[in-house]
């Protein structure tokens, strides 16, 4: 608990400053992305040498400070790669990626570390590939115009942004670099963005319970052992796979036909969720493991709805 807590608390602040960061003209996301995968995956291979439980605190906090300053990197990318109406086929592609990986590390990590009978293995093992792949990417990457899909044009060059096509006036031009408050009250201003902060503090609790103690509580409190328990953590992510890739496709024609109508379809995704996990939560399965992994997927296909079309 402690470590997912260094994870993750620590990180939520950091993605806010690399948000406001980001939005700077100036900035080159693909070295940025670049540099904090480095920052993320070094501390996580000097984990695997950690000589005590204060050092491997202090080395997943800083994974998470990293991995969290990554995240809107990753969404203004997105934004300027793929135009609105195929943004959520995009963001499913990531989740993909994303929970293609999570499943892999599981995998890898669990069989090392089983094979050579240290838990300092599975950190060593991921990390080295994934600073060779963020090299690749990084030389193959190149910063998108800023804005192409949204009818804005890069910066001009006394540091303002152009809105294209406004009805009945000429082309305005707003400032490109706004004081950080200001952008935080733009933020809150929509009401759109404060329903789904105030809706996305309780959604967490789960997410951050599956991430911290659910392999454990399956294995100790409900007496199945490691292995079945790491196996119905790894369908949540199968299923996670099938639903980002599906819910992203239906999420992209609702959007299509009518953005309003995103919102209560990820409203019913949402609460169709609590129902399998409720199952996973109560049901004892000792005698039908089986089952556990049915319920176990069907949570990750209904989860796996969500995650890219709040990217859109």
């Amino acid at each position: 608990g402690s470590l997912s807590a260094a994870f993750f608390t620590l990180g939520a602040p950091i993605s806010l400053l690399f948000a406001f960061s980001t939005d700077s003209p100036v900035s080159n996301r693909p070295s940025t992305l670049f540099i904090l995968t480095l920052a993320t995956h070094l501390p996580n291979l000097a984990a695997a040498f950690a000589p005590n439980f204060p050092a491997l605190l202090v080395f997943r906090a800083a994974t998470g400070i990293a991995q969290a300053a990554a995240s809107p990197v990753v969404m203004s990318l997105l934004a300027d790669l793929a135009p609105p109406n195929s943004r959520a086929l995009a963001a499913s592609a990531c989740t993909m990626a994303n929970t293609l990986g999570i499943g892999f590390g599981m995998v890898v990590g669990s069989a090392s570390g089983h094979l050579l009978g240290s838990w300092r293995v599975p950190f060593a093992v991921v990390s080295v590939p994934a600073v060779l792949v963020a090299v690749i990417v990084r030389a193959l990457a190149v910063d998108p115009p800023r804005g192409g899909h949204d009818g804005l044009s890069e910066p001009a060059g006394d540091g303002l942004i152009c809105l294209e096509g406004a009805v009945g006036m000429s082309t305005p031009s707003v400032p490109a670099l706004d004081p950080a408050l200001e952008k935080i009250s733009d933020v809150f201003a929509v009401p759109s963005n404060v329903w789904i902060m105030l809706q996305s503090i309780p959604s967490c609790v789960p997410l951050g319970m599956l991430h911290a103690f659910l392999i454990d509580f399956l294995a100790e409190d409900r007496q199945l052992g490691k292995p079945a328990a790491t196996a119905a953590v790894l369908a949540i992510g199968v299923g996670t796979l099938f639903g980002a890739i599906g819910g992203g496709a239906v999420g992209q024609r609702i959007y299509n036909f009518s953005p309003h109508m995103v919102a209560p379809y990820l409203a019913m995704a949402q609460a169709l969720s609590i129902l399998p996990l409720a199952m996973i939560i109560n049901l004892d399965f000792g005698s039908s493991p089986s089952m556990l992994y049915c319920f176990a997927g069907v949570l990750g296909v209904v989860a796996g709805l969500i995650s890219p079309n709040v990217k859109m």
